[in-house]
């Protein structure tokens, strides 16, 4: 997950966002909404995190989620979905 915290100040652009909110309480945030919104059946079957909260123009601020199956072989059956993904 990378958060894009908004500033008008173009000097800020890009360096870390060192301020509340707390980078923590924002990933429990999303993984809460992924699993109440179906995309995940349980924030539980999360085991690895990379998180980084930075500034960034109000029209680019926004979280960028990727998700990857770890457990998944190539070219395994549900390898292309996980189980955990509805």
């Amino acid at each position: 997950m990378a958060f894009l915290m908004p500033t008008k100040d173009a000097a800020r652009f890009g360096k870390p966002h060192t301020q509340v909110p707390d980078l923590d309480n924002l990933a429990k945030l999303v993984l809460d909404a992924m699993q109440d919104t179906g995309l995940i059946a349980n924030d539980s079957h999360v085991a690895l995190l990379s998180l980084s909260k930075s500034w960034a123009p109000a029209e680019r601020s926004g979280v960028i989620v990727e998700l990857e199956n770890l457990e998944a072989q190539p070219g395994a059956p549900g390898a292309a979905r996980p189980d955990w993904l509805k």
